[in-house]
């Protein structure tokens, strides 16, 4: 309704505004020298391509605000389901293995869904179940959709891309003397990445190196040649392309920046701290994906799975930036869509072989008595049946905490800006120069700043935080 917004939303899109207003109607829209909005006088050094994509809409197109975050969101959105379906066929060619993937994209979480039967924290509004357990209880990982895409709009725009990278790189190495042309392309894709999002960039660059590494033919002296030509390909047009970007978003020092610190430490610091948070932040997920998966992998699964598991070691260790949430954007785009292809194929490979498990024992026990037949068939039916069972309810699961998260998202809203407080951004933007500084108050939800385009002197302070200013 233009008014309400929700869960993250409600947070992060004030910032996004900002930067839209700004490059359409305010500050940054008459100068090359771009600046913080929330921060007067500091460079903006923020990837900033989903925003001025839709300052584009806005300015060029006579779009509204809102308008101008809806489309971009609906046809990336879109393009990332097919961009999932892609990669997962490339993972597993058994039926299903895709469909199963994508929805384990959206909807796998932890085990925050217990303390739903606790009533003051079922009670509690800021309680979502995924990141947020209860009162000062929480965890790093954050919903793919409700937290990540849809109020996060770098990663709405880098994640589509990074997936399809991922994609050509396994593509790459399956068949390395004809996939110049694939390389070149994954290249060229990759090099424009850090003005989308500098998380993306790390993620999909961290599984780039782990990929050529672990498929690189180290005792084939022969193969060196062609499989460096190759990878130079892609290399040289990543480096080259995204050089400028990197320069332009490191040009002002931000603290607290990549820092070898475990990220488990931030809610948990004890001796199992690490099992813990990760067990509280994706559950029976993280065990499947992590341990069990690796029992019905082929080679080839294992050399397109395993770099993206480094990556997932590296990002538990590094801290990227203050906010150890923010490692999760790392998590989700390098490792976490085959992570969901892996979890996928191992449990469609579980479902089929206790099938075929039950076939085979009928048929050993068709060589025997009818009442010993019937005995081994009724036992394994019953575990048939169990296993499936089983399956069923892990799956519901690490999903549970999901749906009540996006229900919540769905169900309450909070009034963002009023009518009187719209009116003020568009007298802000009407009656004020562009490059006006404002004196505020620090609350997020500011129509001066996220409508009217205008600087303020210090704004919201948890994004000087995360920001490093």
């Amino acid at each position: 309704n233009g008014i309400e917004s929700s869960a993250t939303s409600y947070s992060d899109l004030p910032f996004h505004l900002s930067l839209i207003s700004s490059f359409a109607y305010g500050y940054n829209s008459r100068t090359s020298k771009k600046q913080t909005p929330f921060y007067a006088g500091a460079e903006l050094c923020y990837p900033i391509v989903a925003d001025y994509f839709s300052a584009i809409l806005v300015s060029c197109g006579r779009a509204s605000l809102r308008v101008s975050l809806a489309i971009p969101t609906i046809l990336l959105l879109f393009s990332l389901t097919i961009a999932l379906y892609d990669l997962s066929r490339l993972f597993s060619k058994l039926k299903y293995v895709p469909e199963i993937s994508i929805i384990f994209f959206f909807l796998a979480c932890g085990t925050g869904w217990r303390y739903f039967f606790i009533k003051r924290c079922h009670d509690n509004i800021n309680t979502n179940y995924v990141h947020t357990f209860c009162e000062d209880t929480y965890t790093f990982w954050i919903h793919s959709l409700i937290h990540f895409l849809i109020p996060q709009r770098s990663g709405m725009f880098s994640t589509p891309i990074s997936v399809l990278i991922t994609s050509l790189l396994i593509s790459i190495v399956s068949d390395i003397p004809k996939s110049h042309k694939t390389a070149l392309l994954a290249g060229i894709m990759m090099g424009l990445i850090p003005m989308m999002s500098a998380h993306s960039y790390i993620g999909v660059g961290e599984y780039a190196i782990f990929v050529c590494l672990f498929n690189f033919p180290f005792k084939q002296v022969s193969k060196w040649f062609e499989t460096i030509k190759t990878w130079c390909f892609f290399g040289v047009p990543a480096i080259l392309i995204s050089i400028p970007q990197i320069i332009w978003l490191t040009r002002e020092k931000r603290s607290n920046f990549f820092i070898i610190q475990p990220i488990h430490k931030e809610t948990d610091s004890s001796t199992f701290g690490f099992f813990k948070v990760w067990w509280s932040s994706l559950g029976a997920f993280a065990f499947l994906s992590l341990i069990s998966v690796w029992i019905f992998h082929n080679r080839a699964q294992n050399m397109m799975y395993l770099p993206s598991v480094c990556v997932w070691i590296v990002s538990n260790i590094i801290r990227y930036q203050p906010g150890a949430m923010d490692n999760t954007k790392v998590f989700i785009v390098a490792w976490y869509p085959l992570a969901c292809a892996a979890v996928s194929n191992f449990i469609i490979v579980l479902w089929v072989k206790s099938n075929e498990k039950t076939e085979s024992v009928n048929f050993y026990s068709h060589q025997n008595n009818s009442r010993r037949k019937d005995k081994m068939s009724q036992f394994f039916n019953i575990n048939n049946v169990f296993i499936k069972i089983a399956i069923i309810i892990v799956i519901i699961g690490f999903c549970f905490g999901s749906i009540i998260c996006i229900y919540r998202a769905m169900a309450y809203s909070f009034p963002m800006f009023n009518q009187e407080e719209k009116n003020l951004g568009i007298w802000m933007t009407e009656n004020t120069p562009k490059d006006a500084v404002m004196l505020c108050g620090a609350w997020g939800q500011n129509p001066v700043m996220s409508l009217g385009g205008r600087l303020v002197t210090l704004g919201y302070l948890g994004w000087v935080w995360t920001h490093g200013l």
